[in-house]
C-alpha cells in the first residue's frame, strides 16, 4: 500500500518476496491467494501502551539463579546430570537472558538468548544456555573443578516496549536506571544494559555493535531489567574474522576452469583481440560464469591499464560475514597464477572508510571478485588486488563511504583502479531485461550516483552491484573524476544458452 504500486508491479514484488522469477504469477500452474488486512497510518509505539505490568525477577532471585547456573555447568563438564529447575527462584516468561562466567575479570563464556516478540520460560531458557556455557568452558579447557571458582552472572529483560525506528526515534523519556535498550535489524539483534550512561548512549553502542550500514533501519526497544552486574552489552552479530593469510579459490570449476591449462585456453579465447591498454579511473566488469561474461569483461579489460594497484568492489551473494567486509588476505590464490593482495591499503580502508572492516568469513565463498582475478592477472600478473564486498547500504551511506573512500584513493601517488564487480538485471525475460538494464544503464550514463541508485531501488531492477556502482561513482565524484561513461560492450545469457525466458544481463563500463 505505502508503495503506492499497481496490481501488476505488486504481483511482481510477491513473486520476487517468494523467490520466484517476477513473471512467476502469469503461469497457468501459480495459485494465488488474497487476504484481508489492517494498514497501521500512524506510528505502532503510539498505539501500545506505555507502562509495564508483567512482574519481573529481582537481584535476589537473579543471584540464586546465576550461582543455580555455574552448578549446571559443573555438572554437564563433569559428565554428571544437571537440574533444569530450581525450587522456589522466579520462573516467569521473559524476552531475553544472558549468562556469563568470568574469571577475575575475563569472559570464559558469555550466551544469550533474545527475542522482543515472543516470551521464553527463564529457567528453561537458562537451562539451554547452560549448555552452551559448558561447551565454551570445555573449548577454553577449562575443568569441572575450575569453574567453582568463576564467577557467573546473570541479566534478564522482560516487558518489551517497541520505541520505533532507530533513525526517527528519540528516547528523551527513557530511563537507563530501569530500561535497557534493544535494537533489531533483520535477524540482528543487540542489547546494552547500563545505567550509568544516558539513552543515546546506549542507542549508540547499540547501534555500532549491528555492525550495519543500515543501522538507522533497526527498530528499538525498551525492556525492563534486572542483572548481578552491568553493564551488558551483547548481540547476535558475528565478529569480524581475519582468517588464513591465504585465500583459496572457492568457485574454480564451475564459474571459470579449475585446471590451469583449461583457464590458458579459455583466457587466450576471450582475450584473441589486440589490447588497446588506456588509463582510466574506473571499470565495470561482469561475475557471472565465464562462458557468459567472460567476453564482455574481456572487453573491458583489454581497454584497460592495470595499475599497481586495484580495488574490487562487490556485492555480498551470502549473508556471512560482515556486511562491509574488506578482504584481509595477503594472496589470492588461482588455479593458473595466485595475485597478491595489499594489506597495508586494506587496513588503511577499513580504519577510514564508515561501516567498513577486515572480515575474510565474507569473502570465502564469494564468486564476485574471484571470477575477475583471473581476467586481471592475465593482463597484469604483478598488480595488487584489495577486494570489499558489501550488501545493503542507504544512499547516504554509500555517499559518506565514497567520500572517505576518496580521500584513501586520492592518497597514492599513482591511485588504485576502481572495479565495479556487477551483473545486471537478473531472471527477467529477454526483452524486460534488456529494457530494465537499458533504463539502469542511462541512468549511469548521468554521472548522477543517486539517480542510479533511486532508478535501480525505486524500479526494483535487479542489478546485483549497485551500492558497489554507487560507492565507486561517489569516490570518482568526490576526486573529480566522473566525467564521462563509456558503454564497451552488453550482452545478456541468452545469447549463449539460448533461454530467453530467465535472463541475466551483463554490461562492461569505463569511467574518466
Amino acid at each position: 500500500i505505502e508503495h503506492g504500486y499497481d496490481a501488476e508491479t505488486f504481483l511482481e514484488q510477491v513473486c520476487r518476496k517468494a523467490g520466484l522469477p517476477p513473471d512467476a504469477w502469469l503461469d497457468d500452474d501459480t495459485q494465488l491467494w488474497t487476504f484481508e488486512g489492517i494498514s497501521i497510518r500512524r506510528p505502532l509505539a503510539s498505539a501500545i501502551p506505555n507502562h509495564f505490568d508483567t512482574v519481573g525477577p529481582d537481584t535476589e532471585d537473579l543471584q540464586k539463579l546465576a550461582a543455580f547456573a555455574r552448578q549446571n555447568v559443573e555438572a554437564i563438564v563433569r559428565g554428571s546430570v544437571a537440574n533444569s529447575y530450581l525450587a522456589g527462584a522466579f520462573d516467569g516468561q521473559v524476552q531475553g537472558v544472558v549468562f556469563t562466567l568470568s574469571d577475575e575479570g575475563t569472559t570464559v563464556a558469555e550466551v544469550a538468548r533474545f527475542d522482543p516478540r515472543n516470551d521464553m520460560p527463564l529457567q528453561a531458557t537458562l537451562f539451554e544456555l547452560c549448555k552452551a556455557a559448558a561447551a565454551a568452558a570445555r573449548t577454553q579447557r577449562i575443568t569441572a573443578d575450575r569453574l567453582p571458582q568463576l564467577e557467573a552472572d546473570l541479566a534478564v529483560v522482560w516487558n518489551p516496549r517497541l520505541l520505533g525506528k532507530a533513525s526517527e526515534t528519540r528516547l528523551p523519556d527513557l530511563d537507563p536506571q530501569r530500561y535497557a535498550l534493544a535494537a533489531v535489524l533483520r535477524d540482528r539483534w543487540t542489547l546494552v544494559i547500563d545505567p550509568d550512561r544516558r539513552a543515546e548512549e546506549l542507542r549508540e553502542t547499540a547501534l555500532q555493535r549491528l555492525r550495519s550500514p543500515d543501522g538507522g533501519a533497526a527498530m528499538l526497544y525498551a525492556l525492563q531489567f534486572a542483572a548481578t552486574r552491568t553493564p551488558v552489552t551483547i548481540g547476535n552479530t558475528a565478529r569480524p574474522m581475519l582468517g588464513n593469510a591465504i585465500r583459496p579459490p572457492a568457485v574454480a570449476g564451475t564459474f571459470y576452469p579449475a585446471d590451469p591449462q583449461e583457464i590458458n585456453a579459455a583466457l587466450k579465447e576471450l582475450f584473441r583481440e589486440p589490447a588497446r591498454p588506456e588509463k582510466h579511473a574506473a571499470a565495470m566488469l561482469p561475475h557471472a560464469g565465464w562462458i557468459y561474461s567472460g567476453k564482455v569483461a574481456a572487453a573491458v579489460l583489454n581497454r584497460l591499464e592495470i595499475p599497481e594497484r586495484v580495488i574490487v568492489v562487490s556485492p555480498k551473494h551470502s549473508g556471512v560475514g560482515a556486511d562491509w567486509a574488506v578482504a584481509p588476505h595477503t594472496t589470492w590464490a588461482l588455479p593458473l597464477v595466485s595475485l597478491q593482495s595489499d594489506p597495508d591499503l586494506a587496513q588503511r580502508i577499513a580504519e577510514h572508510v564508515p561501516n567498513m572492516t577486515l572480515d575474510g568469513l565474507a569473502h570465502a565463498g564469494e564468486h564476485a571478485i574471484e571470477v575477475l582475478l583471473p581476467l586481471i592477472a592475465a593482463r597484469n600478473p604483478s598488480t595488487k588486488v584489495v577486494g570489499i564486498a558489501i550488501t545493503s547500504g542507504s544512499y547516504a551511506a554509500l555517499q559518506e563511504a565514497g567520500q572517505k573512500l576518496a580521500e584513501v584513493v586520492a592518497s597514492y601517488d599513482e591511485p588504485p583502479l576502481l572495479i565495479i564487480s556487477s551483473d545486471m538485471s537478473h531472471y527477467r525475460d529477454d526483452a524486460s531485461t534488456r529494457k530494465d538494464d537499458r533504463e539502469a544503464l542511462d541512468a549511469m550514463a548521468s554521472l548522477d550516483p543517486q539517480r542510479l541508485y533511486e532508478t535501480v531501488i525505486g524500479n526494483s531492477i535487479t542489478m546485483c552491484g549497485i551500492r558497489p556502482a554507487v560507492l565507486i561513482m561517489e569516490t570518482l565524484k568526490a576526486m573529480g573524476k566522473l566525467n564521462r561513461m563509456e558503454e564497451v560492450a552488453y550482452a545478456t545469457s541468452a545469447e549463449v544458452s539460448g533461454d530467453t525466458r530467465r535472463v541475466v544481463g551483463y554490461a562492461g563500463v569505463l569511467f574518466d
